[in-house]
């Protein structure tokens, strides 16, 4: 039936009626007798009168139902460009749906909706940036914007703004256009997301974008699910984007950091308040005129911040952090913030304050983006292998947005390369379309087995539970090669050990000591009285280099925390804290590996000294301190000192950093609410590994010493040391 009636849409006026009979049986004559091919012809034309009797329906984009009872019958619509589009309800394969009467079977439209924009993609191979209607979040269709070039395409517009203020910006269920009234979609709150994209520019233009970057999310959410709190890597009291992949700068094409934890958005607010991050999570999922910072119940404003940002350096931005690029508001202060492009640096200083030769604009427009799904020319868009030619010669080829001709050469740095990952395919037949190229894996879903391709074959490489068993028996074998390791290594120091103390003589200066010298306080007794970084060996178990204060209280001290400026990023992970970093003559961590050692043959003194930013000093002092092998416990003395004891309620505590969670907060790490590494407890009194601040800056994730003068005051050096006590 559609064949004929594409047939007859070919038809001149004057052939109409003859085409009509010869082309259809009398019943379905019957059913377009009052056809009038003068109104036939004026509606394939496009101008069509509402006095015209005829059954051809006019309608807007819904052609209304298409069922039996309706069958054949047809109606003329607008299609995702606005021009009219002539349907017929038509019968496949026992199924009623609408059909073009010109042949064609094109893919988001209305009575044709695309699943998101990544389907639209998939299904028209030269998609274009533009409306499309989609079933993303729902069976009823919704028109949206698709952004079908940048990262691969298959974006959502889902909001825009047309200055740096946040708060004002209201949801409704309309489309967001990309140069229409600024405003939040509400109507897409259950769409599934795996990606998150802003794009920030200087003019209401795309060529004009100075940020624009994306955040993969580890896994999939609901966008009304946006923000959180307290989970993903956002604290207790930081509410923001979590629960990150990695960031990608769309500038650049260039995944810049895989360790970014959150993108704080707000102040924390808790649920039941009815505004802040919450209120935004609850407008993309519902209208809400005012906007995320008014109370729902009041009209009256009660938050001043909310913010969208990313650090290529840090790993976390926004509210009371630094950025490489920002847009919003932080305490009343809204800019939009970037850098060069390229730049990894963070350009963007708390309350909108530029660094590092940042940019901040008042006069900014922003679009933000969703993806609910990869299109398939994400994963095939270059593909590139070796081969090995007369004279082994290695010639490159790439096979270059599905062409299956390859072509001589090698895939741009920042394009998607297939082989970085595994080929998903449902069964046998799919796998044959995969490219043969070398060294690529696939995994086949209907034998649960792992493939990989030589250059003329697959071959199975491992199946679910197998792959398992190998992975199991392949760690115990690393394990035992570790031990082994440490064995011939301690052995070789030992070795070392007895030949260096057999020949070395008594040191004469900090660069000359034998690793016969157990602590810093046996070089003070032997004569030293230069601070500076010396070599110990407290067990014998080898030796490592120590800085030792000779002067402060009697001397004899090994120092293990020194801070004294911005230059190190104390906010690190376990495997940092148990190594050491930093640097002996700067900024450093000794490593509890090392702090261990020190104190486990006797009981020891831990003395910390405090300078603020008016030069201020004091120090604490402890008579006992260790730390247990099993999570580092703090185990203290005595106090004694001028600055208060702030960390008394600490004591008994194993250490917590942001990956490794040893504290009694509250379903909260807090290393991460309070952006350090300490034996919190839930959370804190001092925080002397926490963020290094500016003079004048005041924050308890600061370097803080709570009880030396009651406030949150940041220290501008620290120092903790420990040395024998009886000394």
């Amino acid at each position: 039936m559609l064949d004929s009636l594409h047939k007859l849409d070919q038809a001149t006026e004057s052939s109409f009626s003859t085409e009509l009979k010869r082309l259809f049986p009398v019943t379905m004559q019957l059913k377009y007798k009052t056809i009038d091919p003068t109104v036939y012809f004026k509606i394939r034309e496009h101008r069509v009168s509402t006095s015209y009797k005829t059954k051809v329906s006019l309608r807007g984009y819904d052609p209304g139902k298409c069922n039996k009872g309706n069958h054949g019958k047809l109606v003329m619509v607008k299609n995702r460009e606005d021009n009219d589009k002539l349907l017929v309800c038509a019968e496949e394969n026992k199924v009623y749906l609408w059909k073009p009467t010109d042949g064609s079977n094109p893919t988001g439209e209305y009575f044709n909706p695309a699943y998101d924009c990544s389907d639209a993609l998939n299904k028209i191979s030269e998609a274009k940036d533009g409306f499309y209607w989609i079933k993303l979040s729902g069976n009823i269709p919704k028109k949206a914007y698709c952004d079908m070039s940048t990262d691969g395409g298959g974006w959502v517009l889902i909001g825009r703004k047309t200055n740096a203020v946040t708060w004002t910006v209201p949801s409704n269920n309309k489309t967001v256009e990309p140069f229409g009234e600024p405003h939040w979609s509400s109507s897409l709150g259950d769409a599934p997301i795996v990606d998150f994209r802003v794009q920030l520019a200087t003019q209401e233009d795309f060529s004009a974008t100075k940020a624009h970057w994306s955040f993969r999310l580890k896994t999939k959410r609901p966008l009304k699910n946006l923000l959180m709190l307290n989970e993903g890597g956002c604290g207790r009291l930081s509410p923001g984007i979590g629960n990150i992949s990695y960031v990608k700068d769309l500038e650049t094409n260039e995944i810049v950091t895989t360790k970014f934890r959150c993108s704080q958005f707000s102040s924390y607010h808790s649920k039941s308040d009815g505004f802040g991050w919450d209120m935004l999570n609850n407008c993309l999922n519902r209208r809400c005129s005012p906007g995320f910072a008014f109370h729902k119940k009041y009209p009256v404003q009660i938050d001043y911040s909310g913010a969208f940002s990313y650090s290529s350096s840090g790993n976390t931005s926004g509210i009371t952090h630094e950025s490489t690029s920002f847009i919003g508001c932080e305490n009343h202060k809204c800019c939009g913030c970037f850098g060069p492009v390229g730049g990894k640096k963070n350009y963007c200083g708390i309350e909108c304050r530029a660094k590092n030769g940042g940019t901040i604009e008042k006069n900014v427009y922003t679009w933000f983006w969703v993806r609910s799904s990869l299109p398939k020319r994400v994963w095939n868009k270059c593909m590139e292998y070796k081969v090995t030619v007369g004279q082994g010669k290695v010639v490159w080829y790439k096979l270059y947005n599905g062409n299956a001709v390859p072509v001589m050469g090698r895939c741009d740095q920042n394009e998607v390369l297939l082989n970085d990952g595994i080929v998903v395919v449902p069964d046998s037949a799919a796998a044959q379309k995969v490219p043969p190229v070398p060294g690529l894996l696939e995994y086949r879903k209907d034998t649960k087995k792992l493939y990989v391709r030589s250059n003329e074959t697959w071959n199975v490489i491992g199946e679910d539970k197998k792959l398992n068993i190998k992975l199991e028996k392949l760690e115990k074998n690393v394990a035992e090669l570790k031990t082994r390791l440490g064995s011939a290594n301690k052995t070789v120091n030992d070795h070392i050990m007895d030949k260096v103390q057999s020949t070395t003589s008594k040191p004469t200066s900090a660069t000359a000591t034998p690793t016969k010298v157990r602590s810093c306080s046996s070089l003070y007794k032997s004569g030293e009285r230069k601070d500076g970084v010396y070599t110990i060996n407290p067990d014998g178990l080898g030796s490592f280099k120590v800085r030792c204060d000779m002067q402060t209280d009697g001397g004899g001290w090994a120092v293990f925390q020194r801070r004294q400026d911005a230059s190190v990023d104390f906010y690190r992970g376990w495997q940092d804290y148990k190594n050491g970093f930093g640097d002996l003559n700067g900024n450093f961590w000794l490593g509890f590996d090392k702090i261990h050692r020190l104190t486990k043959s006797g009981q020891n003194v831990l003395r910390l000294d405090l300078m603020d930013w008016t030069n201020d000093t004091a120090y604490a002092k402890y008579g006992s301190f260790s730390v247990t092998s099993d999570g580092y416990k703090l185990n203290l003395g005595s106090f004694s000192g001028n600055a208060g004891d702030s960390l008394k309620y600490h004591n008994g505590m194993k250490f917590t950093t942001y990956d490794r969670d040893n504290d009694q907060g509250d379903g909260e790490n807090c290393a991460v609410s309070w952006q350090g590494a300490w034996w919190y407890k839930s959370c804190q009194h001092s925080n002397l590994n926490g963020r290094y601040l500016k003079a004048g800056e005041t924050s308890a994730k600061g370097i803080r010493w709570w009880h030396w003068k009651s406030d949150n005051r940041s220290m501008k050096k620290t120092e903790l040391k420990i040395r024998p006590a009886g000394f």
